[in-house]
């Protein structure tokens, strides 16, 4: 699978439906496929539709013509680190306290976090979409020629002005 796979909830969304007719030991596995595939759903939407794929992961550079299109909500920030928070109680990455156990998902709780991410997924493509247009762009201007008058072509350099190499030891 790519990154690009994870763009929906669509991974999520089939291991909810398989999860729900399992029996309990194969259903935990899939419930914790199924948050696992959620918890990476949350990373993409970050990376495709918060920050509009200006930093590609893996990438030797920035699309940094992309920038004018990212669009941050605070509160929407805030609710996607809890939503993560959450799934993490979910999934296997993580080490859970003998102290307070892990929770037991159910198919319900599953699909109950993939609604959450459907609604912060299109309130993040409403923000891209309502935010003010983009500010003009302010073209590079060119370096500001030297006056005539002060001897368009270059001087050559001078022999004071070379840098010697350091001395070897």
């Amino acid at each position: 699978m790519c990154e690009k796979d994870y763009k929906s909830t669509k991974i999520a969304t089939h291991c909810y439906s398989k999860a729900k007719d399992s029996p309990p030991a194969q259903q935990q596995v899939l419930l914790q496929r199924g948050f696992g595939a959620l918890r990476t759903s949350y990373e993409a939407l970050i990376i495709f539709d918060m920050f509009n794929e200006v930093v590609a992961r893996f990438d030797e550079r920035i699309s940094f013509g992309r920038l004018r299109d990212v669009r941050i909500d605070p509160k929407l920030v805030d609710e996607i680190i809890n939503r993560m928070e959450v799934l993490s109680q979910y999934i296997d990455a993580h080490l859970h306290s003998d102290t307070y156990g892990s929770v037991k998902p159910t198919p319900s709780t599953l699909l109950d976090e993939i609604k959450a991410f459907e609604s912060v997924r299109q309130r993040q493509r409403q923000l891209k979409k309502t935010t003010d247009a983009p500010a003009p762009r302010n073209e590079a201007q060119p370096a500001p020629a030297k006056p005539a008058g002060d001897n368009a072509v270059p001087s050559p350099i001078q022999p004071s002005e070379l840098v010697s190499d350091p001395p070897v030891s």
